[in-house]
């Protein structure tokens, strides 16, 4: 082989890495993760052993995600017990309860971009005890910017259809009420983002099953959007976590021109017995690869 051959195919591998390093550099994967009443190990309402906390980090490690929409999170002191302090930095809402939303970010992720914590959405504390959203801006080198909102809406009216404020369905009389009310106040977050011309993700439990036919909420969240909200997974996904409830509650959703990565989708369910699963969630955590425009 010549010399010049040699240059040559050096210089096409050189030239190869760097597409592939430029394209990873636009792609993340974004899950999230209820992880039932996480506590610091004080008062917990889920008490964990040494054990359950192994189990919960290995299905972290399992994840593999750079960015993890977290719920039922009670502060640092939690995150910590199962996620990696050299490898994660956290972004919980100020809000003081033993369910906090947040997000967590690989601190490899976090080399690469710009993070901004920004104020908590407190909107969507419509009613008492509601849960603020948890508000990041991640900026690329080239200044792209995209905005996560980690949420935990109101649990109790999984799929049914009154959501008004005279509403006496779902779990009590006012489940679904208190759902209703948060409906407006989610709607204007997105729009805002849509005007500002800012791609989005909306990531967390939605407690509701928004992938089922004609679902209320969905059509009253997305309704003048025409299309700008894009379910991950698809809107035919069932959820795997639990045979007896196989539509998700567990949501991502992306707007503003993010493209949800072909068969990139997954949900990580528990391999262990019933009453070990306990101990981890329940709530098996979901993912997705999102490729940045």
């Amino acid at each position: 082989m010549s010399k010049g051959l040699n240059i040559s195919i050096c210089t096409l591998l050189l030239i190869l890495s760097f597409i592939s390093s430029e394209i990873s550099a636009n792609e993340f994967r974004v899950g999230t993760w209820n992880i039932a009443w996480l506590g610091d190990g004080v008062n917990d309402t889920l008490p964990r052993t040494a054990d359950d906390l192994k189990r919960l980090q290995k299905y972290v490690d399992k994840l593999s995600a750079d960015v993890v929409a977290l719920q039922e999170m009670e502060n640092e002191i939690a995150f910590h017990s199962i996620f990696d302090k050299s490898e994660w930095e956290v972004f919980l809402s100020s809000r003081n309860s033993k369910q906090r939303t947040g997000l967590a970010v690989r601190k490899g992720f976090l080399d690469t971009v710009n993070i901004q914590q920004q104020a908590d959405y407190e909107a969507l504390h419509t009613s008492y005890a509601l849960r603020y959203g948890t508000d990041i801006k991640i900026t690329y080198p080239d200044n792209t910017t995209i905005r996560l909102l980690s949420i935990h809406l109101k649990s109790g009216c999984f799929d049914e259809t009154d959501l008004s404020e005279d509403s006496k369905q779902g779990w009590d009389t006012t489940a679904c009420q208190k759902l209703g009310r948060q409906i407006q106040p989610l709607k204007n977050w997105i729009v805002a983002r849509i005007a500002e011309g800012v791609p989005f993700i909306v990531v967390g439990d939605w407690n509701r099953r928004m992938n089922m036919n004609g679902d209320v909420f969905w059509t009253e969240l997305t309704n003048g959007l025409d299309g700008k909200l894009h379910r991950a997974g698809g809107v035919d996904r069932k959820a795997l976590c639990n045979s007896r409830f196989p539509n998700p509650i567990d949501h991502i959703v992306i707007g503003g021109g993010l493209k949800e990565i072909t068969d990139s989708f997954r949900e990580i369910t528990y391999s262990e017995v019933l009453e070990q699963k306990k101990q981890i969630s329940d709530h098996c955590p979901i993912s997705v690869e999102i490729k940045v425009s």
